[in-house]
This record gives C-alpha cells, sequence and structure tokens, in this order.
C-alpha cells in the first residue's frame, strides 16, 4: 500500500522546524534565567513540550496519519507526513533528557505518548534509556514492560538505486508484554497478549508474535 502524497512544500517548511524550535527554548530559557517566576517557566515548559505537539495536531487535522510505502527525498514528487513528524520529534530524538525527566513521573510518559496521538494502556513500566521514536505510531495495552535500551520504531528506510524507499506501519503490543534489554521492535510488529522478547531480540518488520509466545535472539539456531 502506498502512502498518500501530501504538498511537498509544506514538507520544505518543516525542515526548519528543529532550529526554530531550538531557538524559541532558548529564548524562553533566557527569559526565566532573567525573571524566575511562575510564568517564564510556563512559558518554558509549554514551548519544550507541547508546541510540536500543537503543530502536529493541527497537520493530522487535514492530513489523517497514513501507512505504507512511500518515496522520499528530494527526487521525491510529494511531500511525506511521516518527515513532517520526524522533524517536529527532532529535538526528542537527539536528546533524550526531556523524555527521562517525563519516566521519573508515574503516569506522565505515558500521556506524553497519548498527546501524540499514540494509544497506551495503564501501569505501563518504562525505562529510562528505552527509545520511542515514532510517537504518533504507537499501541500499547495495559501492565507492558519496556525494558532498558529498548528500540520502538515504526519506520524502515531502504536505500534503493540512489531513492529512499520509507515503510510507516503502527507497532502494536497487547497487554502484559515484556520488552527486555537492548531489543529492537520494528515497523509493523505485532505482539500478542502476555509475549516476550529475550534481551538481544530483534522483531523484523512485520513479525507477529502470538499469545504468550517468547522470542529469544538466536533461537532458529538453538531449536
Amino acid at each position: 500500500m502506498r502512502m498518500k502524497k501530501i504538498s511537498k512544500r509544506l514538507e520544505s517548511l518543516f525542515f526548519f522546524f528543529p532550529a526554530f524550535h531550538l531557538l524559541m527554548m532558548v529564548l524562553s530559557a533566557v527569559s526565566f534565567i532573567r525573571n524566575p517566576s511562575l510564568v517564564p517557566f510556563l512559558i518554558f515548559l509549554q514551548v519544550t513540550y507541547l508546541m510540536p505537539i500543537f503543530i502536529w495536531r493541527i497537520v493530522v487535522y487535514f492530513y489523517p496519519i497514513d501507512e505504507g510505502f512511500a518515496s522520499i527525498g528530494k527526487k521525491a514528487k510529494g511531500g511525506n507526513l511521516w518527515l513532517i513528524s520526524n522533524q517536529l520529534q527532532f529535538f526528542y530524538n537527539g536528546f533524550s533528557l526531556p523524555e527521562v525527566v517525563l519516566k521519573m513521573i508515574p503516569g506522565a510518559y505515558s500521556a506524553w505518548l497519548r498527546m501524540w496521538g499514540s494509544k497506551i494502556g495503564k501501569k505501563i513500566t518504562w525505562t529510562p534509556n528505552s527509545t520511542i521514536v515514532d510517537r504518533p505510531y504507537l499501541v500499547i495495552g495495559d501492565r507492558c514492560l519496556i525494558g532498558g535500551e529498548s528500540y520502538i520504531s515504526a519506520h524502515a528506510i531502504k536505500k534503493n538505486e540512489g531513492a529512499y524507499t520509507l515503510y510507516v506501519k503502527k507497532v502494536l503490543i497487547e497487554d502484559d508484554c515484556v520488552i527486555s534489554y537492548h531489543v529492537t521492535i520494528s515497523p509493523g510488529v505485532k505482539m500478542g497478549k502476555k509475549s516476550f522478547v529475550a534481551a538481544g531480540g530483534v522483531l523484523n518488520p512485520n513479525v507477529s508474535l502470538e499469545e504468550g509466545e517468547s522470542f529469544a535472539r538466536f533461537q532458529e539456531l538453538t531449536q
């Protein structure tokens, strides 16, 4: 399935967003340092956390989230929604501290992902150095554990004859799943209830685990 194309000009415009976001954070931080009171601090928090989400919500109102394959890059004829989402998340993917702070507050990181558009259940355990790179493209059930240095991505990019092909599909993790240390979860992965991925495991795109199934690294060699 091919992803729908959007305005190429709109896509190009968002490539300036990371620099704009950083500038606004610096200005709001300087304002707070000069006047350490509640209002400048709240403005800093809004610029740091809420501004990208607010813009993303406006974008997806006109261009609903899409999945599938797409050609991206300068040679692509149309723009791509995922590239816009990637630019809006650029700061959080580059610097872990803002999200580590949220993970220290019970329920805050799950609420953060819901604001981006993901569906997140109750009582999720997020380790501080777990990584989510596509915040609008995630579905997680209740009582799951996301282990240390785990990496969950809803996209994959491949270069072929000078062009780039993008594949985007939501990740589905059902109730009571455990993702261990240093696990990679790829686009389109589906983990059934109470399934388990052992340390170092890599679930390739569109792999499905049945209810209660365990996946171990190199398990194909040991069976």
